[in-house]
């Protein structure tokens, strides 16, 4: 768990010097969810600190316990109106959980339970953003840094393995939001 912690303290670091270094125009919190390998929901800040460059700070829970993470965001044009296409990068974390959960074959039985990951995600998607609110949507990849299934007792067999591929692997995601700005300096 040292090095989730690490990992996040890095990226809160990060994200705070470079919330100090530039100007804040707009600040916005959102209510976000997602489906795909590490599904969940949960509260994320975005600060957007120059009219292309977007920080998000977010924590939730997630199929895998409770989540905290952080990412980049582009917007790949400065156009003045309220459809915008974004692209970005991050990191986050997942505390596990610490319950055992038993997967069945027709051959095994497996007893395994969640332990805490590290992960990485790519995202593409689009934001509207009216006069005091955002809603956004996006697609994506999420590819774990390491493998959040612990054997406790028994043996996986492939059917296991591709199920648990299905819902802890790496794949494809896609999350939608809902917020409102909090802070615009215009």
């Amino acid at each position: 768990m040292g090095y989730l912690r690490s990992l996040f303290l890095g990226l809160l670091g990060l994200c705070l010097y470079s919330l100090s270094t530039h100007a804040a125009p707009t600040q916005v919190m959102m209510l976000q969810g997602g489906w795909g390998s590490i599904s969940g929901g949960g509260v994320l800040v975005r600060h957007q600190h120059s009219p292309q460059r977007y920080i998000d700070i977010g924590a939730g829970l997630s199929t895998t316990g409770i989540k905290v993470g952080s990412r980049y965001l582009h917007r790949f044009s400065s156009q003045v109106g309220p459809f915008h296409l974004i692209a970005g990068a991050g990191l986050g974390a997942s505390s596990g959980i610490s319950q055992e959960f038993v997967l069945s074959s027709s051959e095994n039985t497996w007893v395994f339970d969640l332990s805490p990951i590290a992960y990485l995600h790519v995202t593409l998607g689009a934001y509207i953003q009216t006069w005091r609110y955002v809603f956004s949507l996006n697609t994506g990849y999420f590819y774990p840094l390491g493998h959040p299934a612990r054997e406790i007792r028994g043996k996986s067999d492939a059917e296991i393995r591709r199920l648990l591929a299905l819902f802890y692997g790496p794949g494809p995601v896609i999350e939608f939001g809902i917020g409102r700005i909090l802070f615009h300096s215009n």
